[in-house]
Parts: structure tokens; C-alpha cells; sequence
């Protein structure tokens, strides 16, 4: 499940379903010239999407970028 391309209450019934979500956590930054900023997050989300089609009962959420810490 993508949160995203869901409604609230499809959200909710899946919620209730499933009490596992993975959260996909990425990072934007520079892999050289050759590489989009968020080659991290591609990969992320890619990897959280395997785990969702091997684990039936869990939903995903969009990858979390941001500054963490100081």
C-alpha cells in the first residue's frame, strides 16, 4: 500500500489489518555526476517494496528524507 494513492479510510482499514509498516528512510545527496541526488532514496523504497510483496500483512510508507540531527 501507498499511502499516497490511498484514502483515509482504506488507510485506516489497513492499519487495523496490519500493525506492521515499513518506513523507507533515504538521504538526498551527491553520488558524483552520473548519479540523481536521490539514488538513496530510489533504492530505499525500492528495497521497502521487496520486503512489502515477501511480508503480506504490512503496508509501506514514502521514503523519509530530511536533515536529521544538528
Amino acid at each position: 500500500m501507498n499511502f499516497q494513492q490511498e484514502n483515509s479510510f482504506e488507510v485506516k482499514e489497513k492499519i487495523a489489518a496490519s500493525k506492521v509498516a515499513i518506513l523507507p528512510i533515504g538521504a538526498v545527496e551527491a553520488h558524483g555526476p552520473h548519479l540523481p541526488l536521490g539514488t538513496d532514496n530510489y533504492l530505499a523504497e525500492r528495497l521497502a517494496a521487496r520486503g512489502r510483496k515477501e511480508r503480506v500483512h504490512s503496508f509501506c510508507r514514502r521514503c523519509l528524507t530530511g536533515k536529521f540531527g544538528a
